[in-house]
């Protein structure tokens, strides 16, 4: 703490300058992690939309399929 108040006391701007980019870091670590979380669900939500899909394309060929077979 007394070497954090000694380099305030010495050079104020450069202080300020670190501080500032401090927060500047946090700024981009939260927009890593907002990124992180969209991409993670445009995945779900592309997994899901996929399963949806694929059990609506299977459920269409057995259809077909009972067709064809039956006449």
């Amino acid at each position: 703490m007394s070497e954090t108040i000694l380099a305030l006391v010495q050079n104020p701007t450069g202080w300020h300058l670190r501080c500032s980019r401090r927060g500047v870091s946090g700024v981009v670590v939260l927009l890593v992690v907002v990124i992180v979380v969209v991409v993670v669900v445009v995945i779900i939500v592309v997994a899901v939309v996929t399963a949806v899909v694929v059990v609506i394309v299977e459920v269409v060929v057995v259809v077909a399929l009972v067709v064809v077979v039956k006449y």
